[in-house]
């Protein structure tokens, strides 16, 4: 008090120790689709007296194409336990690693890494192929590449998902090998065929379908479809 006498105040108090679990750091995907849409779950347990924020933090330069924990953000209370969903499309044909990181109480930054190997499905076939020289990976790995810069990349992830031409009513995918089949001069009336074989290269099982809607009342067939 100015102009007055000088008065002791004791101040007590005590602090309280941020205490925490919070785990697993490292998820492997091991081999993937490359638009497949993988989930992992991140556990984080209070085991403070107080309640803890946390913030997920994803640097936007990553070479996975999509990181999303949910809930990014929130609080935990006091003895609570709160399970975070990590989920992650891979995007690219080739091995990804990234890392992110889980800020803990405003003060302690904890660090996860996730990794998978990017895969597409492939066939090999004894069709005649056009583009020999082509290697069909490196071709998609830098499409997708191109395409990653654009409004339109997560669309074509999610085009190479799909398992039903049905729903297809205009081809914009990518195209990777081009095949020509020539069955030289045919007399009118003369029926002449070519058979073919396909192999699963892929190291996961994979589904196809022929698009056979482009030939339709030409006078070509293919069967099975």
């Amino acid at each position: 008090i100015i102009g007055g006498p000088d008065y002791t105040i004791d101040l007590t108090g005590s602090s309280v120790t941020v205490d925490y679990e919070i785990g697993p750091k490292l998820f492997d995907f091991g081999i993937s689709n490359l638009a497949q849409k993988l989930t992992k779950t991140i556990c984080l347990k209070n085991k403070s007296d107080i309640s803890l924020s946390y913030v997920t933090k994803i640097p936007k330069c990553c070479s996975i194409s999509s990181i999303v924990v949910e809930p990014n953000e929130g609080t935990v209370e006091a003895g609570k336990i709160q399970q975070l969903t990590l989920t992650v499309i891979p995007g690219y044909p080739t091995f990804l690693k990234d890392s992110f990181i889980i800020q803990i109480g405003k003060i302690v930054d904890e660090e996860f890494t996730v990794q998978v190997e990017g895969i597409f499905p492939q066939i090999e076939t004894t069709l005649p192929k056009e583009n020999t020289e082509v290697v069909e990976r490196d071709l998609l790995l830098a499409k997708l590449k191109e395409l990653s810069t654009t409004p339109t990349f997560m669309n074509t992830i999610q085009l190479m998902s799909m398992t039903n031409f049905s729903k297809i009513t205009k081809f914009n995918g990518i195209s990777l090998s081009q095949f020509q089949i020539d069955f030289g001069k045919l007399v009118l009336g003369q029926t002449k065929s070519f058979e073919y074989s396909m192999k699963n290269v892929s190291p996961l099982p994979i589904s196809f379908e022929i698009d056979v809607r482009s030939i339709e009342s030409t006078g070509f067939q293919i069967e099975p479809h």
